[in-house]
């Protein structure tokens, strides 16, 4: 019996397909991109706390420029007001009891029918009387100028009562009043800004934004945008946990228009710069637990390498 002999057929392996990332050299980029808010940092809050006053009247009034020792408000000082009121009356008094006294004296001179004995004695009288009258004149017009002096004196005190801006800059607010109204010490009269400088806040939740880090500011509404370049000089990473107020303060490379002071904000910059480091696809990293991992084909081997996982962003690690 022939035996039938089978020949035996090997199919060979299908060729391994693997998907690939390669692993490159680059810089790396992370962008944060935000909202923020013109600020000045040199701010005055202005009260009057020279003595009890009342107001008079306002010389400006919200967005008003201003320099240095202008004028912002006047007032009348209130014991002032009250001693120039006093003078003023007791002058008057004085003036008439010196119309009244000067008519007086003039009639006591007066010759009427007198012989010529009668008139000699009264010659001599009058001639006292005129030198009485001359004195009486001259200490009080002398009196009468003292008086008027006081008046002007406190009329200068009550003149100089002013509230003055301690800086060039910008008025921000105004209190409302009316005038004679009370000042009370502690109530702000003005709030003012210095206009010398400005920073942009931006808004820093998450402590993305690094001292000194470069970013791009664009500032305006639609169509109307003016783009300036800044650098961070305050920023939430560096300050204490006490001081953490959720904002990064910028100041700008060029001047602001204090027109645009108003308009929207927006900030952006690189809170991740990094330049020559192994770059490679999110996709390629894998997860063992809390280990991550990525396999490395050399040649036809396949070989898993644990590697420690830096930034990253939605594609690139």
């Amino acid at each position: 019996q022939n035996e039938m002999i089978l020949e035996e057929t090997l199919e060979a392996p299908e060729k391994a397909n693997y998907k690939t990332a390669v692993v490159e050299r680059g810089n790396f980029t992370k962008e944060v991109a935000g909202s923020g808010s013109v600020v000045y940092p040199v701010q005055a809050e202005l009260r009057w706390t020279e003595g009890s006053v009342r107001f008079d009247e306002f010389y400006v009034t919200s967005g008003t420029e201003v320099s240095k020792g202008d004028v912002l408000a006047r007032f009348t000082t209130e014991e002032n007001q009250v001693a120039l009121e006093e003078k003023q009356l007791a002058l008057e008094r004085a003036q008439r009891d010196f119309t009244l006294g000067k008519q007086q004296r003039q009639a006591e001179a007066a010759l009427n029918g007198l012989s010529s004995y009668e008139a000699r004695i009264q010659a001599l009288n009058i001639q006292k009387l005129q030198s009485q009258y001359d004195q009486y004149v001259y200490q009080t017009e002398y009196s009468l100028a003292a008086q008027q002096e006081e008046i002007q004196k406190l009329q200068s005190q009550i003149s100089e009562t002013v509230l003055v801006a301690p800086f060039d800059g910008i008025v921000d607010s105004v209190v409302s009043f009316n005038q004679g109204d009370k000042v009370d010490p502690s109530q702000v009269l003005v709030t003012m800004y210095a206009s010398d400088r400005l920073l942009i806040s931006a808004e820093d939740a998450e402590g993305a934004y690094r001292y000194n880090m470069p970013v791009t500011v664009q500032i305006g509404n639609n169509d109307e945008v003016e783009t300036y370049t800044g650098r961070v000089i305050s920023a939430s990473n560096i300050l204490p946990a006490a001081l953490k107020q959720g904002q990064a303060l910028i100041e700008l490379d060029g001047k602001l228009d204090p027109a645009l002071a108003k308009r929207k904000v927006a900030v952006t910059g690189n809170d991740v710069d990094l330049h020559n480091v192994l770059l490679v696809n999110r996709s390629a990293i894998k997860k063992d637990e809390s280990r991550r991992y990525v396999y490395v084909l050399d040649g036809e081997t396949v070989k898993k390498r644990y590697v420690v996982e830096g930034e990253n962003n939605m594609s690139t690690t």
